[in-house]
């Protein structure tokens, strides 16, 4: 490292506040000192939400195999090599013999790959991606470093959609019975980085895994931030009390883009924000009312005088530059009249009441949750907002209680954001928080496809039908952003998520 690092200052004065940044005493290892608004909920592979949680995981696990860097394709990670049968049906994977678990769990094998993908499978676990994993119909353990899946299906995208995402990172099942309860926030891993500490709303502290079998990273330390305002967080990024975030702001961003010693990865994803509308009760149970609040909202004017440049308005599920992206999708177009003529056909002519639940601490999801407020009056829709935190919002979305919610997804695959958000298995406490289930022969139909061809024509119909059908509204494709101290390099591409993969940096 060229450059050596300041010691971290916590305090910022004029603000009043003490940033909670866990590395006074490290001047000698080159650190990463992250920030993001948001605390932590799971860090378990078969429980993982979001951001920050699956930044840390994609540091702290490994799986068979990984996305290629800045690419929705795959390459081996701790598999060294893989071979598929000519049916589709049977992969057989060879492991690598020199990965070590951390905190002194012995070595990885094939019983940890059998493990892992069971727990995930049962019933019992209640995991958000038992749906797409359900196509693993065994696993055999031939040899310590050799594993079989056989699948009840063919699919093309499996080893993108489920083997390099979340529900494939490897676990020790010693350590889950160790911990108990408490795994959640006590991870073991095979990846660069090993979990230290963990104290709420505050930071939470990785360090390198010297027995790495890539060779440990260049990266010494990882302090990670909890700081709910993102004004102070590029304060302090400024001031290089932190070297590393995530800005969602817009504000925030320009003002960073600005700044001197700052550098930025910003890339347009694979994603896309949304309403959703629970299809399962009253009043969005009715398609014309979900079609109402469709012509409702102006998602131009959203992207122009919200987002200035971090988003361009969507109109179908699976987006631009993913396999089977269509334009030729239902839309409709800003229209309060129309809405409120909708509203009379459904039996609404004198309006109706709803709730938006939501990530109050989401800048997107509460710029989204406001913007819908005040388009709804005007149709006459009163809309109350229930803005809680992180954990509250996962649990009200788990028990299906609320009338409309607001999220963003963003996957490699589109099969992995139809399975998560649209197939029957997966209503909640799965992913499909809309509760619609009338496209599972379409969603399995794609991913038997023979030819990509057939598939992205299989796709094109299912955007289609989710378009009429307005289970959910998709407004807008998001830029992602992250911003870091420009004496840091090597930071990836934010393409399917915002990528913090931190054996990648080096300091200058």
């Amino acid at each position: 490292m060229k450059r050596a690092l300041r010691p971290v200052i916590g305090l910022i004065a004029t603000l009043g506040l003490m940033l909670p940044l866990g590395g006074l005493a490290q001047e000698v290892e080159p650190e990463v000192r992250a920030a993001y608004f948001r605390d932590f909920r799971n860090l378990d592979p078969a429980h993982l939400p979001g951001s920050p949680d699956y930044q840390i995981a994609m540091n702290v696990y490994s799986g068979l195999v990984r996305y290629k860097l800045g690419s929705t394709e795959v390459e081996a990670d701790l598999a060294e090599v893989w071979e598929i049968s000519d049916d589709g049906l049977v992969y057989t994977f060879y492991l690598r013999n020199d990965v070590q678990w951390h905190h002194g769990y012995g070595r990885f094998t094939a019983h940890d790959v059998k493990y892992t993908f069971e727990r995930v499978l049962d019933p019992a676990e209640e995991s958000r991606y038992r749906a797409g994993m359900s196509l693993i119909e065994s696993v055999e353990v031939i040899d310590d470093f050799t594993v079989r899946l056989t699948l009840s299906k063919p699919s093309a995208s499996f080893l993108t959609t489920q083997l390099a995402f979340r529900p494939g990172y490897m676990v020790n099942r010693q350590a889950i019975e160790d911990f108990g309860e408490d795994y959640s926030f006590n991870p073991v891993g095979t990846g660069p980085f090993q979990f230290v500490s963990y104290t709420p709303r505050e930071n939470l502290i990785l360090e390198a895994f010297s027995d790495f079998y890539r060779g440990e990273p260049a990266v010494k330390r990882i302090v990670w931030n909890i700081i709910p305002d993102e004004t102070v967080a590029a304060l302090a990024l400024q001031r290089d009390e932190v070297n590393y975030m995530i800005p969602r702001d817009v504000e925030v961003w320009q003002n960073l883009k600005a700044a001197t010693g700052i550098a930025m990865t910003e890339t347009v994803t694979t994603g896309y924000w949304h309403y959703t509308f629970n299809t399962s009760r009253s009043p969005f149970d009715n398609v014309l009312v979900r079609r109402a609040v469709a012509h409702a909202i102006n998602k131009q004017l959203f992207v122009d005088a919200l987002l200035e440049g971090l988003g361009a308005p969507a109109n179908t599920v699976i987006a631009n530059g993913m396999i089977g992206h269509t334009d030729d999708v239902a839309t409709y177009d800003y229209d309060p009249e129309q809405a409120r003529l909708l509203l009379a056909d459904a039996g609404y002519p004198a309006g109706l009441s709803a709730n938006v639940v939501y990530d109050g601490g989401s800048r997107f999801a509460a710029l989204l949750a406001t913007a819908l407020q005040g388009w709804l009056a005007e149709v006459g829709i009163e809309l109350e907002l229930i803005g809680v935190e992180a954990g509250a919002w996962t649990a009200r979305r788990q028990s299906g209680d609320y009338d409309i919610t607001i999220s963003g997804v963003t996957r490699a695959d589109p099969d992995q954001i139809l399975t998560e958000q649209f197939h029957s298995t997966n209503f909640p406490p799965g992913g499909n928080q809309s509760f619609y289930g009338a496209i599972d022969d379409l969603i399995e139909a794609q991913r038997v496809a023979v030819s990509n061809e057939e598939r992205a024509s299989i796709l094109v119909e299912i955007q289609q039908r989710i378009a009429e059908d307005v289970p959910e509204l998709p407004v807008f494709q998001p830029v992602y952003v992250t911003a870091y101290a420009d004496y840091l390099s090597g930071d990836a591409p934010n393409h399917i998520h915002w990528m913090t993969l931190f054996e990648h940096l080096e300091f200058q």
